[in-house]
């Protein structure tokens, strides 16, 4: 497998923590304690790079659900590494939101997860710190939002590739009234893609985005957020520059999108407020969406380009319990929930895809051949690599003028 030198990602994270912190001028960061082996390693390398006093841990079993062994890990990990802890048992709060809800396996497992980025959130605003994310590359690697390579967008500065585009860098959003807003990019992410994107081609637009991009669309009323697959099938729409109504006027400018292979990079930028930018391919230019890989809730991912693999590995470099290493992964959204249950793979195998299918680019059927892997399983981790996982869009305004 063609990895990372791990003792230099040691190194390289904590200075990449060290150095957020300080630019935010933040007094530290807060991280879920899950008691799993992404937010130990995580919440170590914090440790190393800012102190035991700069990190606070949160430990937020539902306790219902939650294995006593993960809550008895979380705080035996924070024991040893002599942080600050509040437990929060979210049961109550779980409960208080479904007394008027009605109840939907799927969507409470969601809502857990929102509210434990909430409570995140609350202890990062009161105490000045950063939200620290636990993700990992395979996890990211399940959910793309991005651009082709001959996209560039709308600076200040010009138009820029995803080369050239960095953090900082004016850009422009529109909102949900059609005003653009100048914003910055907030962090930019690059990755190697080997699969189909979908190629949205009219009079006045021209894009080529990830399955799961969000495209900012445009009628009579509203400006709001559709995946890019969803709205394949369709004419659309885009959110090109002027109104909407003079959009509908110009019905030839409606377009279908078609699937178009691709093996090269893809790229997405952080866009705070708006989650959309103004962007150009082929000297069209149109408004797109965008959005955070993962969980979305963080402020910054240290162990995001680690494959699973590869964090169990550096968990044995640092000295992570045993336990939590080999421990099964699970978001622990429901009872019994395990990852490599819905993924029907384990993350070994998952990981040794990645690596030849989207690292090395080798032919997909050579793949098939040397893991000894069945055509449905990797059929399978394709589907999930294509799948979105998090769905948002601008909210909708009632227009009174």
């Amino acid at each position: 497998m063609v990895g990372v030198d791990l003792k230099k990602a040691r190194e390289k994270i904590r200075d990449f923590i060290k150095n957020k912190v300080e630019e935010a001028g933040a007094d530290g960061v807060v991280v879920g304690i899950s008691g799993g082996i992404d937010s130990a390693v995580t919440t170590f390398l914090a440790v190393e790079a800012l102190g035991s006093r700069r990190v606070l841990g949160l430990i937020m079993p539902d306790s219902r659900i939650t294995p006593r062994e993960d809550i008895e890990d979380s705080i035996s990990m924070a024991k040893e590494l002599g942080i600050e802890t509040k437990q929060i048992d979210i049961a109550a709060i779980h409960t208080s939101f479904m007394k008027n809800l009605e109840a939907n396996k799927l969507a409470e497992g969601n809502l857990r997860a929102r509210i434990r980025m909430s409570i995140l959130y609350y202890y990062a605003n009161t105490g000045n710190r950063l939200v620290m994310g636990t993700g990992d590359r395979s996890e990211i690697l399940l959910g793309y939002f991005c651009y082709d390579e001959e996209t560039k967008a709308l600076t200040d500065e010009g138009f820029k590739d995803y080369k050239e585009l960095k953090e900082g860098d004016v850009v422009y959003s529109l909102d949900a009234y059609g005003v653009i807003h100048k914003t910055r990019v907030k962090m930019m992410h690059v990755f190697d893609y080997s699969d189909y994107l979908l190629h949205f081609e009219g009079s006045l637009v021209d894009l080529a985005v990830t399955p799961n991009h969000k495209m900012l669309l445009a009628d009579e009323n509203r400006i709001y957020f559709k995946r890019a697959e969803e709205v394949g099938k369709k004419n659309v729409i885009p959110a090109v520059l002027g109104s909407a109504s003079e959009q509908l006027k110009l019905a030839f400018s409606t377009t279908r999108a078609t699937k178009m292979e691709y093996a090269g990079k893809v790229w997405c930028p952080e866009i705070p407020v708006y989650n959309n930018l103004a962007v150009v391919r082929k000297d069209r230019i149109a408004f797109s969406g965008n959005t955070k890989y993962g969980d979305g809730g963080v402020d910054i991912l240290p162990i995001g380009d680690l494959y699973k693999t590869e964090v169990r590995m550096l968990g044995e470099i640092l000295g992570i319990d045993r336990r939590i290493i080999t421990k099964k992964s699970s978001p622990r959204l429901w009872e019994g929930q395990l990852a490599e249950t819905e993924l029907g793979i384990s993350y070994e195998e998952a990981d040794k895809f990645f690596d030849m299918y989207i690292e090395e680019k080798r032919d997909f059927e050579q793949i098939l051949s040397e893991l000894a892997i069945t055509r449905n399983k990797a059929d399978l981790i394709l589907q999930r690599i294509k799948a979105s996982e998090h769905k948002r869009k601008m909210p909708e305004i009632c227009k009174l003028r």
